[in-house]
């Protein structure tokens, strides 16, 4: 391995601690973080942006240019192709998975479906700062074995995805008195669970006010 510098393209906290753990590991290796769009396109004008670049947690979209010039590896919270797209993590715990994947690829111009470079699970169960701890892990363990073996990875192709995902809005996380009655426990615990901060929270809205669910437990018969 002979990298100098990496870009780390990363905002949300468990995406900076995947950051902070990588550069323990590599302490040879000189990583920039980058937090937002405009940093990322000042370094881009400044002609800062090394070769290898990691989107970890990264919404924002990458122009194909820079997708042609660089090496950009993201990490998809799903088993790619499936789920690919917009909130993953929401989409696939409201349609009652519980065990998924943590894939690691490289951006192409088609969304999500770069070829793969390796996947390792990962459990959707639990509050979402459970998935986001285990999310940490594994990119972390997923970008180690990367640099460890580079640049002798080996590319595996990905289908392009048969349906991609779109991103839950607020809009998306209102609950109505009817699903009370009509789903169980544990799918409204779903819906609750999958929305807490940082997503927009799951919310009841009548005449009187909105009642927002920030946080609930389940408990099984």
């Amino acid at each position: 391995m002979n990298i100098k510098t990496i870009a780390i393209c990363a905002y949300r906290d468990w995406a900076i601690n995947t950051y902070i753990n990588l550069r323990e590991l590599f302490p040879s290796i000189n990583f920039i973080l980058i937090k937002s769009e405009d940093e990322f396109i000042n370094l881009r004008k400044e002609s800062k942006l090394p070769k290898l670049i990691f989107c970890i947690g990264w919404s924002s979209i990458i122009s194909s240019d820079i997708i042609k010039e660089n090496i950009i590896l993201g990490v998809h919270p799903s088993d790619l192709p499936d789920y690919a797209g917009g909130s993953p993590i929401q989409n696939q715990i409201i349609n009652g998975i519980s065990s998924s994947k943590m894939t690691l690829f490289k951006l192409s111009e088609e969304l999500d479906s770069g070829p793969y470079i390796s996947k390792l699970p990962l459990r959707l169960d639990g509050h979402i700062k459970d998935i986001f701890k285990r999310m940490e892990l594994t990119s972390t363990i997923l970008f180690r074995d990367f640099l460890n073996s580079y640049p002798n990875n080996v590319f595996k192709d990905i289908n392009r995805p048969s349906k991609c995902f779109k991103r839950i809005k607020p809009g998306d996380s209102e609950l109505t008195k009817n699903m009370f009655l009509e789903l169980t426990s544990k799918e409204i615990f779903d819906l609750i669970r999958c929305r807490e901060d940082p997503y927009p929270n799951c919310f009841l809205k009548d005449s009187s006010g909105k009642l927002i669910f920030k946080f609930c437990e389940f408990e099984e018969s």
